[in-house]
């Protein structure tokens, strides 16, 4: 995990503690719910609250976190999700391709289990939701602590900055998953840790998808195939690979890939 130059330099964080969602567990009461302090509740911003973006990020943004099945909805063109992580409940929905081959063997997720989520917000009927590119079972439990800890960390970065007497967190080191150790907003260079770690036909296939020219959807594994000289089986196990760390997404079915970047 990143170091952001927090070791010692506060007390206390918002995880960890029993009044996480009075407190917002890590993030700031303001941007989501009613001041106290104004008439009937009425929601009222601060520039402490807010993080200036453009609508291109906000078209854009992709997120990832980990929670724990609270309920199960199967319907006929999705399954919802209803994720729990300590700090609130949100809907994550995966849609479902009706083209796709099903695999018997596949074990699908229980309530009671986690998961990690990449994916964007969406909103219908007024309410959030997150719509999913990447949904993954998490079997070491450490990734839960790992992932709420960093969390805090880039909560405090952008609302605090460095602590006194910190010039820039140390480099060199895994980026994180939305701060740089530089400093600035994540690039590949997560993703590029993750990949040296895969096999060599997982490494051609996230660069020929990272240095293509391509559009919102991606290139297809016939596509891959092609431009790599391999056979389409070779790109479906690197595939996997990759959709399993989070690293690329289906985008128009399950055969078109793109990268995931955040």
């Amino acid at each position: 995990m990143a170091n952001y130059g927090y070791q010692g330099a506060y007390s206390t964080t918002t995880y960890g503690n029993q009044n996480a969602a009075a407190e917002g567990g890590g993030f700031m009461n303001g941007s989501q719910s009613g001041s106290q302090d104004s008439p009937g509740g009425t929601k009222t911003y601060g520039k402490d609250t807010l993080r200036p973006v453009t609508i291109k990020q906000l078209i854009e943004a992709q997120i990832t976190f980990v929670g724990q099945i609270n309920s199960i909805s199967s319907q006929a063109t999705n399954t919802t999700y209803k994720l729990d992580d300590g700090t609130g409940l949100i809907e994550v929905k995966q849609w479902i391709d009706a083209d796709a081959i099903s695999d018997p063997t596949k074990q699908l997720p229980k309530e009671g289990e986690y998961l990690r989520v990449w994916g964007r917000i969406k909103a219908f009927n007024n309410k959030r939701h997150i719509a999913v590119h990447v949904l993954r079972p998490i079997t070491n439990f450490n990734e839960i602590s790992c992932h709420l800890l960093e969390a805090t960390a880039v909560h405090l970065y952008f609302t605090r900055g460095l602590p006194t007497g910190e010039v820039k967190a140390e480099g060199g080191g895994d980026g994180g998953m939305f701060v740089d150790s530089n400093g600035g907003a994540a690039g590949g260079g997560s993703n590029a840790s993750k990949v040296t770690m895969m096999s060599p036909m997982a490494r051609k296939v996230y660069e020929l998808l990272r240095s293509s020219a391509q559009n919102n959807e991606g290139l297809h594994v016939n596509v891959i195939a092609q431009e790599l000289h391999v056979p389409a089986n070779d790109v479906y196990k690197a595939g996997d690979e990759l959709l399993g760390d989070g690293v690329i997404f289906t985008t128009v079915d399950d055969e078109t890939w793109a990268v995931l970047e955040f």
